[in-house]
């Protein structure tokens, strides 16, 4: 089992804010105990596009204190 987590990247000029960096197509991530593949993640705060059960959805990293897991990263 994997427990990658995403590297943070800092913007801002006092480097403060700190952003998830956005994970590849493919990646298999887990929210309490829900399995999805990502589609689409621009990162940060901003919601990712998943595959979950089958069905397109939307997903934010983190929700009501709890976040996102990496299970596994694709193969290249």
């Amino acid at each position: 089992m994997l427990t990658h987590t995403p590297t943070l990247v800092s913007s801002g000029a006092a480097m403060s804010i700190s952003k998830r960096a956005p994970l590849p197509p493919g990646t298999q991530i887990e929210f309490c105990v829900d399995l999805a593949e990502v589609v689409h993640d621009a990162g940060g705060d901003l919601r990712m596009t998943v595959k979950h059960d089958g069905m397109l959805d939307k997903w934010y990293w983190s929700f009501e204190g709890e976040e996102c897991r990496v299970v596994s990263l694709p193969k290249e």
